[in-house]
């Protein structure tokens, strides 16, 4: 990894999930001129009206469902529903140079991993599992039961998740060709399958929430990465409590 990226992703990285003011690294301060988020507008230029502003029926009842959802219930996910999720960021055709995935990625180095922590999902020990998505199967790296530390992958703002999808990135693969544009362009990619991810939880009736709040060195000590290899994303999945 890159010193420049390795030093940015140290600053970054959340070392407990209950930080307080005095735990966060030293940086600059941000400007207080927005503390309050604002949008932008152009009032006094040429106005151009949009004639409509919905996508396609099936893209807009993806959107119009979206809701990050941060409380669950004790109803397992079904194992066929953990697949139809992850099938939005499979490989859909492996014999095309370079293979063309669900998702987009910069210069398709495809860097992103995807690991499931599952923690009540019919048919699927408790444990952490990796996603290959070109053969399209997990296979499982750790059988534990996490429960008194799920809050870890993902987040302590939410409570009882079913699952939780890791997103990291293999850094070096992008970096052979992008240097140091590599960790932004991970950023993205992996923001493309979260969303992915998401609009497929939801169309199951499943509830999703996208959060950095991983313990990012516990991540990458039960997963067993390489320094080459970085926690960035996760989110939470599981039916919403009622």
């Amino acid at each position: 990894m890159l010193k420049k990226t390795s030093e940015f992703y140290l600053l970054t990285k959340i070392a407990d999930n209950l930080l307080g003011e005095n735990d966060l690294p030293e940086y600059d301060v941000p400007p207080d001129t927005h503390l309050h988020a604002f949008k932008k507008r152009y009032p006094r230029l040429p106005l151009v009206n949009l004639p409509d502003r919905y996508a396609p029926e099936k893209v807009e009842s993806l959107i119009q469902a979206r809701e990050s959802a941060r409380v669950f219930g004790n109803e397992p996910v079904a194992l066929a529903e953990l697949s139809k999720i992850l099938a939005s960021a499979r490989v859909l055709d492996v014999k095309r140079e370079p293979e063309r995935r669900a998702y987009p990625s910069a210069g398709a180095r495809f860097p992103i991993e995807v690991y499931v922590a599952a923690f009540n999902v019919e048919c699927v020990d408790p444990g952490l599992y990796h996603f290959q998505s070109t053969d399209f199967e997990l296979r499982s790296l750790v059988e534990r039961d996490y429960s008194d530390s799920k809050m870890k992958f993902a987040s302590n703002c939410l409570e009882n998740p079913a699952l939780t999808l890791i997103l990291t990135t293999v850094i070096s693969r992008s970096e052979v060709k992008y240097h140091h544009l590599a960790y932004p362009a991970s950023l993205l990619e992996a923001g493309h399958i979260a969303q992915n991810l998401i609009f497929s939880a939801n169309e199951l009736g499943l509830g999703a929430c996208p959060v950095l709040g991983q313990v990012n060195d516990f991540v990458a000590n039960e997963l067993d990465l390489t320094s080459h290899e970085l926690p960035l994303y996760a989110v939470a999945v599981g039916r919403e409590a009622k």
